[in-house]
């Protein structure tokens, strides 16, 4: 079954608008073949687990040159604070717009956001604890606010 809906997702290059990847077990994220999906909007992403090398590397790569007219991107924190390690925040498209972030968020890992290129018209955080939501926003604003 996996093998059939990579051959949907790869011969969906022109057409394709939104994407979810949910995987419950582990499954390395598929290859794109270098494949452009111009009309691309929207990636949901949500791994039980930490990402292997390979699989945060075809993220990396999809994001940055596969999903070029990407807007919306919903993630677990982890991963996207792992894709900023990698390096490939910086590198992300200006059309995004929104970033929908769910799991851990601490005061050390904030700054990593703003490696991500452009404006962003949406920021939103899911199943953050509203204590730690109280403490980190602020700061955060401040890290945006140019001086």
């Amino acid at each position: 079954a996996e093998g059939l809906v990579l051959r949907l997702i790869r011969m969906s290059p022109t057409s394709l608008q939104r994407l979810q990847f949910k995987w419950e077990n582990y499954h390395v994220f598929p290859s794109l073949c270098g494949k452009s999906f111009s009309k691309l909007k929207r990636l949901e992403i949500s791994y039980p687990a930490q990402l292997r090398n390979e699989s945060l590397e075809r993220i990396g790569h999809a994001v940055t040159e596969a999903f070029t007219a990407i807007e919306q991107i919903q993630i677990e924190t982890r991963h996207l604070l792992e894709l900023g390690k990698a390096g490939f925040l910086k590198n992300f498209p200006g059309s995004l717009n929104t970033l929908e972030l769910f799991g851990g968020l601490d005061n050390n890992n904030m700054e990593c956001l703003l490696e991500i290129p452009g404006p962003l018209k949406k920021l939103a955080f899911m199943r953050l604890n509203s204590t730690i939501m109280m403490i980190l926003f602020p700061k955060f604003l401040q890290l945006c606010t140019p001086c």
